[in-house]
């Protein structure tokens, strides 16, 4: 009777539930962020809409400036949806990286557009802090941008509070690693967050974890209530 084959790594069977749980676990999270940026694709459908009718109103009116004007308006706000919708799209792709070393600002930047949706959605700003065209890492864009997805989730949580405060993203050379902070606002405390959703913080734990990363709290600042930094690349620096 002929034994069955030794099983290797990257065979079918069992092991097919790692990489299964790891997309499951990034579409929860997708499925998570598209509910709270709902808005951020229905307000400029609906404020194209108004601002198309006023311009057929113009044209007819003959005030061609202020039908100018308008389509402006128009034009802004379906840049506002492009970015969303691209932002999910890449979200949900799953393909692999090209091989080499990435700037790290490039690989945030490809995010960016949903990391401020989630934001303009809670009425909470966002200050991008870039590392510079220097600091280049090896590690998976997706596996990053679903990463500071969710953090970015847990810093609104924290700065939609009392006071209103902000969220800010910075990266940093040696190691590579973008940090991710609430800044206070009146009557944010530190800990407000994660202990406020540790399912979505354990949930942002494993996605960081498969892509390699290591996510630590930081120190506490001055006006910073929040912080945790994900570790790319141990060592990568300008």
């Amino acid at each position: 009777m002929t034994a069955p084959p030794t099983r290797r790594p990257g065979m079918p069977g069992d092991g097919d539930s790692v990489p299964n749980a790891r997309l499951a676990d990034r579409h929860r999270l997708v499925g998570r962020v598209a509910g709270d940026i709902g808005h951020e694709l229905k307000n400029p459908i609906h404020a194209s809409v108004i601002n198309l009718e006023l311009v057929r109103k113009r044209i007819a009116d003959g005030e061609r400036e202020d039908a100018l004007a308008r389509l402006d308006i128009v034009s802004e706000q379906v840049r506002r949806v492009h970015g969303v919708v691209e932002g999910l799209l890449k979200l949900l792709r799953d393909g692999p990286d090209p091989e080499g070393a990435r700037e790290l600002d490039g690989m945030v930047e490809v995010v960016l557009p949903i990391l401020l949706a989630q934001a303009n959605s809670a009425g909470v700003e966002v200050e991008w802090v870039p590392a510079g065209p220097n600091t280049l890492c090896r590690a998976s864009t997706g596996h990053l941008a679903h990463t500071l997805v969710g953090l970015v989730a847990l810093a609104v949580a924290v700065a939609r509070g009392p006071g209103n405060g902000a969220v800010r993203l910075e990266g940093a050379p040696s190691p590579c690693r973008v940090r991710v902070s609430a800044v206070a606002g009146d009557g944010a405390r530190a800990d407000d967050a994660p202990s406020s959703d540790a399912g979505l913080f354990d949930l942002v734990t494993r996605i960081a974890e498969s892509g390699g990363f290591a996510i630590r709290k930081d120190a506490d600042a001055d006006g910073v209530s929040w912080s945790f930094a994900v570790i790319l690349e141990e060592g990568s620096g300008a």
